[in-house]
């Protein structure tokens, strides 16, 4: 009878130990299931764009979205020229609205800028997952499968049965090489 308490002992410390781990390992992992972000695809297509080395370009970014709850509808469209890789010059359409009078300047002011912005962003969202684990985050990014530029990036953040967050998304069109 002392053999099978000992097995039953044994088998129980095996059981208990296989929990810990399981356990362990889903705690470990918690932080990337609330974080959605193709990482991987994501420095293969920045690296890929690096390596065209690509330096004279123009582009439409574009993006449409409500304020306060649709009552004010917003189409924002910049060209953008781009010249030895930094922005040359831009145009605004759309009806930009802002209660200081500022005139309006694209977010992104080249190719390179949509990357490192989304790159830079990773650690704010992860410090809002430690900060509220119930959280999600969801970064959705296109991209073009010729020249590796991004042609379409949102990022949503929402809780369980609340209505999420949802950055107006932007759209890359009009892709053109100027060399």
């Amino acid at each position: 009878m002392n053999k099978i308490s000992c097995l039953k002992s044994v088998l129980l410390i095996c059981i208990f130990g296989i929990g810990i781990v399981f356990i362990s390992c889903d705690l470990e992992e918690s932080d990337e299931i609330n974080f959605k972000f193709d990482k991987e695809t994501f420095m293969l297509n920045w690296n890929a764009w690096n390596d065209q080395n690509i330096k004279n370009y123009s582009f439409t970014l574009s993006r449409s979205y409500n304020f306060f709850r649709g009552l004010i509808p917003t189409d924002d469209r910049f060209d953008i020229i781009v010249k030895d890789g930094i922005l040359y010059t831009f145009e605004y359409y759309g009806n930009y609205f802002d209660w200081q009078n500022k005139e309006p300047f694209p977010l992104f002011t080249s190719i390179c800028d949509i990357y490192q912005h989304i790159y830079d962003s990773i650690p704010n969202s992860k410090q809002a997952l430690e900060n509220d684990p119930n959280l999600t985050i969801i970064y959705n990014i296109e991209y073009n499968k010729e020249l590796f530029y991004i042609t379409y990036f949102n990022n949503i953040a929402f809780l369980p049965d609340v209505q999420g967050w949802v950055r107006p998304p932007f759209r890359i069109i009009n892709f053109k090489r100027l060399d």
